[in-house]
């Protein structure tokens, strides 16, 4: 077996720098643009707003799927089609909806969106704002089956964006082309080649995709006036072949690469190399995202007033712990425990639990070890402390630094200051890992979870004279991988 300890920027430019000889295979992009754009959180609740720009920085005129999931089950809380020209610029923000109790989408970009945002969607129908922003509130038609439908469950969550392909149809490409107003020419052009019966697109409209996307995200806390600038993970070469679904189709998904693609990950030997994980292809997603546990600080000073969350991301969890999703009634390894919404009289509602531990070590070496509850919401009988949903923020100390409350797990990190690694248990017996992404070529071990995240710190500066500032700092995850 080998370890390796990396932070995820490391890993992303290795295997970027080795898959620029192979393009046939998708890869975590060092330069950090790409085909899919994955945002591991956004947070609409006590007032906070969550910003997101999408970039398209080449000459080519883009179809893209963007994708917001709610936090529980990564259930699609609204989904629609972006069609980006060349090197244009598409922005939201996340805000709860001021007609109801979920979160909304709201927009001044002029981008072309198929359905236009602020368009009816009963019972959730889409308004113009009274400062004239475009707003699109959530829905929950995915989960209400579920006993939790509540539309709350909305109000916090992640994205995923994934490019479909390059427009080549001119027509269309000059309806949503920019003039020099910033409009796009006619945006009703593209809108109504999908009402139409047969629809308007044909196959050739939109060829491959090729990749030149970028994106980042703020979470805002508005009421202490603190900004984290998050960074997603992209991956590039995702798919050779054109992805351009209608607006309202749960595709393309994460499981929607060509088949049999390949992805450059890390092997026994510590370095990548490109290899195969069969037709269900979000394998290959998730294992260039594995990793057994996660480092971090911790900061939680009162004297500065400091804060400290870890937001923990499962971008593909639901192919694996969903029956809907995973295609059989068991959970799919690497993950230990399926997804039940719904209970019965003989089965409970489950949530998809994964043991966990955590050690906590301050600046000078001490340490303190947990593997007992601590992190909610919890099943009946827990035995160990878990993680049980797709987007977790796990609160260090006695406030949250994103100002969350779903879903937030509060922990109480020991010390002022230090850090802190999570190690995700059930995966291993003896010496061995068990349960993982296995590579069917090489019979190769990929163990722990496919996992995204990050560090989000605030802390007060009460010396400037006319009152407090609050800073917020975010930092990436480091993780450790292991193969066998």
């Amino acid at each position: 077996m080998k370890k390796n300890a990396l932070s995820v920027a490391v890993a992303a430019s290795v295997a970027a720098a080795a898959a620029y000889a192979d393009t046939d295979s998708m890869f975590l992009s060092g330069e950090n643009t790409g085909q899919v754009i994955l945002f591991p959180y956004y947070n609409a609740e006590n007032g906070n707003n969550s910003a997101f720009h999408v970039v398209n920085t080449t000459a080519e005129t883009k179809a893209v799927k963007i994708r917001i999931m709610e936090y529980v089950n990564s259930d699609e809380v609204l989904d629609f089609n972006l069609y980006l020209s060349p090197y244009d610029h598409f922005s939201w923000v996340m805000v709860k909806d001021k007609n109801g109790d979920g979160a909304a989408i709201k927009t001044f970009d002029n981008s072309c969106t198929v359905p236009a945002l602020g368009s009816p969607n009963p019972p959730f129908n889409g308004y113009t704002d009274d400062d004239g922003g475009k707003v699109q509130p959530m829905v929950n038609f995915a989960y209400a089956a579920d006993d939790n439908d509540s539309i709350t469950r909305s109000l916090a969550g992640h994205i995923e964006v994934i490019e479909m392909g390059d427009l080549d149809n001119s027509t269309f490409e000059a309806a949503v082309k920019h003039g020099a107003t910033g409009t796009p020419a006619k945006c009703a052009t593209v809108q109504d080649a999908w009402l139409k019966s047969p629809v308007a697109w044909t196959t050739t409209d939109v060829t491959a995709p090729t990749g030149g996307l970028y994106g980042l995200s703020y979470a805002l806390d508005v009421n202490d006036a603190a900004a984290f600038g998050i960074d997603p993970t992209t991956i590039d070469d995702f798919s050779s072949a054109s992805l351009h679904n209608a607006p309202g189709d749960e595709l393309p998904s994460l499981n929607d690469a060509d088949a049999n693609k390949n992805a450059w990950v890390q092997t026994v030997g510590g370095a990548y190399a490109d290899q195969a994980y069969g037709t269900r292809t979000v394998d290959a997603v998730s294992a260039m995202m594995m990793t057994t546990s996660i480092q971090n600080d911790v900061m939680t000073n009162a004297a500065v007033g400091g804060q400290s969350d870890w937001v923990i991301t499962f971008p593909t969890k639901r192919f694996y712990v969903d029956p809907d999703e995973a295609g059989t009634a068991a959970p799919i390894a690497p993950f230990a425990e399926e997804y039940l919404g719904v209970s019965t009289s003989t089965v409970p509602a489950s949530l998809a639990c994964e043991d966990v531990s955590i050690t906590m070590f301050d600046r000078e070496e001490q340490t303190v070890t947990i593997d007992r509850p601590g992190f909610s919401p919890q099943p009946p009988e827990a035995k160990a402390a878990e993680i049980c949903l797709e987007m977790n923020v796990i609160q260090m100390g006695l406030e949250s630094s994103l100002n969350a409350e779903l879903p937030v797990s509060a922990f109480a990190f020991a010390f002022d200051d230090g850090w802190a690694k999570l190690n995700f248990l059930g995966i291993k017996s003896g010496s061995s890992y068990t349960r993982g992404i296995i590579d069917p070529s090489s019979g190769e071990n990929h163990a722990g979870l496919p996992t995204i995240g990050f560090l989000a710190t605030k802390y007060e500066n009460n010396s400037i004279a006319d009152g407090a500032f609050n800073y917020g700092h975010v930092a990436v995850h480091k993780y450790e991988r292991a193969v066998s």
